[in-house]
């Protein structure tokens, strides 16, 4: 059974569902109906048989005397069936005769008792009616009901004069009184059981309906799931409503177009690896080949030639390294240690003075205030070599770089500016993609690997902070970092 559960599809599970629940509500809902219907009619049968007892005990009253007490009713029951027949009720029945030989009074009455209990709802109400006096003594009626529990009758009072003078005494049916009332039940029953079937099959047409449309989107996003499994990253869903699971094909679609950016994205960082490796490496094969064949040789100058184009492989292979790892972000798994990032700014910039004086560069250090921050020490001094390196290798000689660093309230600001020269307003948004150059022949020149920046980028994300390139007043760019100074980012 459950191996046949599980091979059912979701539209048979949810349809099945809908039928057994809609069963058992209507099911429920035709029983507790056809219960209620029965009470209800009952109730108003035995209170339209009190009503009119009641006034069978209005009129009865006239026929008491006080010297007599109810003599009268006894010598003359003619008056107590014609005050039935005036309320649409038929004579009581002849009294019972007496008991056969052998048999006792107390046996029969045992027995018409049960009888009586038993077939109750056929008995019409003249026979189950009793005249009592005032000591609970027979006036009229059936004798078999002096023998009836009086905890399953209704006594009704008769009055004279405001006083209390007997009881009308009723033996009423729990159930449907006759064939006709019970004719009319079971007609009621039939319809209910037709309503009930009715309302199963219109609702299970409804619910198959109902339940095919909002398959309808899981069916598509089963398709398109298979589509992007299969390679297809330009497959879209359509969309037609905002729900939940409009929601969810959204998201799907979002999904599926950052895969295929990420695709083009990978295919083109593969395509810019294999060409940044291959320019050294070919120069390298070159002058080696050259070396062999006798046409260059292995002296100072050459040796020193190869040495250069086996660092910039190396620094190649670390700027891609230190990007994997930010990739990943490793930040997240080292202790973020709260540290002193004037001191930090002012170390950096000063291994840095040699390099710069070669070139003739102007490095200005300004941070009003001490800044205490926190985040990963190594992380932040890895970003600021790289801006003031990309800085150095992309300044004009002669030339300023400016460093500052100012605290606020929404955290630490790290602002590197440098001269001339600048880039295009369409080179600054890219300036942070990988392996991005704007002069390629130029940013090999000068050693380069076009990877700094990205660098920075993965670092800045990793605080929850903000990278963004600027025109310079000095005539260069200008790298803002906004990091949050918040102990959350731990």
């Amino acid at each position: 059974m459950r191996h046949t559960v599980r091979h059912l599809s979701l539209f048979q599970k949810l349809f099945l569902s809908l039928l057994i629940t809609s069963v058992v509500l209507l099911s429920g809902m035709a029983i507790v109906i056809n219960f209620s219907f029965k009470r209800g009619l009952q109730d108003y049968i035995n209170q339209d048989e009190i009503a009119k007892v009641e006034l069978i005990a209005n009129q009865l009253s006239s026929y008491y005397s006080e010297a007599y007490g109810w003599q009268r009713m006894k010598e003359s029951p003619h008056i107590w069936s014609s005050l039935l027949r005036q309320y649409g009720e038929a004579p009581p029945p002849r009294q019972p005769r007496r008991p056969p030989p052998g048999q006792s009074h107390h046996t029969q009455s045992q027995h018409t008792q049960t009888e009586l209990e038993r077939h109750t709802s056929f008995i019409p109400l003249s026979a189950r009616l009793q005249l009592r006096d005032i000591s609970d003594r027979r006036v009229l009626g059936d004798p078999k009901l002096d023998s009836v529990d009086l905890s399953d009758t209704t006594s009704v009072p008769v009055m004279y004069r405001d006083q209390l003078v007997g009881n009308i005494v009723i033996l009423q049916s729990k159930q449907a009184p006759n064939a006709l009332a019970e004719a009319f039940l079971d007609a009621q029953l039939k319809n209910v059981v037709m309503i009930v079937v009715a309302a199963l099959i219109v609702t299970l047409l409804v619910a198959s309906i109902f339940v095919g449309y909002l398959l309808k989107p899981l069916q598509a996003l089963n398709i398109g799931a298979k589509k992007v499994s299969q390679g297809d990253l330009t497959y879209r869903i359509p969309q037609h409503s905002e729900d939940e699971l409009g929601q969810l094909i959204d998201t799907f679609n979002r999904l599926s177009e950052t895969l295929g950016q990420q695709k083009q994205i990978r295919e083109q960082w593969i395509s810019d690896i294999s060409h940044e490796l291959r320019t050294p490496l070919a120069v390298l094969r070159g002058e080696i080949e050259a070396i062999e064949d006798g046409i260059r040789q292995p002296n100072q100058d050459n040796i020193r030639s190869l040495h250069g184009q086996v660092m910039t492989l190396a620094k190649l292979v670390e700027d891609l390294h230190q990007l994997a790892l930010s990739d990943v972000n490793t930040l997240a798994g080292q202790e973020f240690i709260e540290f002193q990032l004037d001191d930090l700014l002012n170390e950096v910039a000063h291994r840095f003075t040699n390099r710069f004086d070669t070139k003739q560069l102007s490095l200005q250090v300004e941070i009003p205030a001490p800044i205490s921050f926190l985040g990963d020490q190594d992380a932040i001094s890895r970003l600021i070599t790289n801006l003031l390196e990309n800085s150095y290798r992309y300044t004009n000689e002669q030339g300023m770089v400016k460093v500052s660093g100012v605290e606020s309230e929404d955290g630490v600001q790290i602002i590197v500016e440098d001269s001339a020269p600048s880039v295009p307003n369409e080179a600054l948004p890219k300036l942070f993609e990988r392996l991005y150059r704007v002069d390629k022949s130029r940013s090999r020149a000068s050693g380069g690997s076009g990877l700094g920046l990205s660098i920075c980028e993965n670092i800045v994300k990793a605080h929850n902070g903000t990278i963004t390139a600027t025109h310079s007043e000095l005539g260069g760019i200008t790298v803002t970092v906004t990091l949050p100074n918040n102990k959350d980012i731990a």
